[in-house]
């Protein structure tokens, strides 16, 4: 069966896995249509036995769609505010339905972090990057990733992954447990499909009551909402839609 959403889309096969692949070429940068798509895909197969997330073509996700919401060399805060409350969507359905494997098929930036360690299992392609980049947008994140991150690595290597632009190896991104496997080249969709048709056999209530029982130490509710009015914040600072536009222009700070 193939589920279709602009921007995203799904097959499930005969195993009852669901691969979904978020399809916003040529970055699979998120904006709000983008958001909206793969929420929507994501819970159009939330029956499947489990999920494998991955990126259509070299990117995973290249994080958030920065010329989406830059209106001339104004920064938007309501589209920005709107696209982090479309990507909240995101996670909450990722979080609401089957097991999830993220296939990082290619680099894993900004937003797209958040995407990653919303999963309940990472496996990597060689040769990832990972990048937070909110640091040097002057930004904070969203989507998920200042909750799942530090509680996926530790606090100190999380706020250094998301201030420091250089980012991290696939290799470096295992030692730090950002990643459970690093598959070899060309197989990542095979492991993780392995992995989550491992997971699946769990039964569906198991899989979420160990979620909430090992989510419990915070309200995922309120930590989105928290996100969400700390990005929009900042985002009101003239000096981001600044650092936007250099980086849109191909300049760096």
């Amino acid at each position: 069966m193939t589920t279709v959403a602009r921007r995203a889309h799904a097959e499930v096969g005969t195993d009852e896995i669901a691969v979904v692949r978020l399809d916003h070429p040529p970055a699979n940068a998120l904006d709000t249509e983008t958001c909206e798509a793969l929420a929507e895909t994501l819970r159009s197969v939330a029956s499947a036995r489990a999920i494998v997330l991955t990126g259509e073509g070299r990117l995973f996700c290249g994080g958030g769609d920065l010329g989406s919401f830059v209106d001339g060399e104004v920064l938007s805060v309501e589209t920005l505010s709107e696209t982090a409350h479309a990507g909240a969507e995101i996670v909450r359905a990722l979080r609401a339905g089957p097991p999830v494997v993220a296939a990082l098929n290619g680099a894993v930036a900004g937003a797209g972090v958040g995407l990653a360690v919303s999963c309940d299992v990472r496996i990597s392609a060689p040769g990832v990057r990972f990048v937070g980049g909110f640091g040097a947008l002057g930004l904070s994140p969203d989507t998920g990733t200042s909750y799942f991150l530090p509680r996926t690595v530790s606090r100190s290597r999380a706020l250094r992954l998301l201030l420091d632009p250089a980012g991290i190896s696939a290799n470096q991104a295992l030692a730090w447990g950002l990643v459970d496997e690093i598959a070899p080249e060309g197989t990542v969709l095979e492991a993780a499909r392995t992995v989550a048709a491992a997971l699946g056999r769990a039964p569906r209530g198991a899989v979420v009551a160990s979620r909430a029982l090992i989510d419990a130490t915070d309200s995922l509710e309120a930590h989105l909402q928290a996100e969400i009015r700390s990005l929009t914040s900042l985002a009101a600072d003239p000096s981001v839609a600044e650092r936007v536009g250099t980086f849109l222009a191909g300049g760096r700070r």
